[in-house]
């Protein structure tokens, strides 16, 4: 994932119709995203080198290691979290 000027997104329940078009939608305009979901994308996500899908069941505690561990990867900040799932 290359690293955006307009910082770090975060979204999560991005598989959906909704979370699909936040996700793209943030890419657009200039975020770099991390897009999560428990369950594969239903259609193909236009993140290009902005985005990163990361499979990811946020009930399961010890799956959110994984996550800071992807945050942490990126080397910038978290600016944006959109709490879709």
């Amino acid at each position: 994932m290359a690293e955006s000027p307009d910082g770090l997104a975060i979204v999560t329940g991005a598989s959906g119709t909704i979370g699909t078009w936040i996700t793209e939608f943030l890419v657009a305009g200039g975020h770099s995203v991390i897009a999560i979901d428990a369950r594969p994308p239903a259609k193909e996500q236009n993140l290009g080198r902005a985005g990163e899908f990361v499979p990811l069941d946020l009930r399961d505690e010890s799956q959110m290691t994984s996550l800071l561990d992807v945050v942490e990867r990126t080397g910038v900040t978290l600016d944006v979290l959109v709490n879709n799932a």
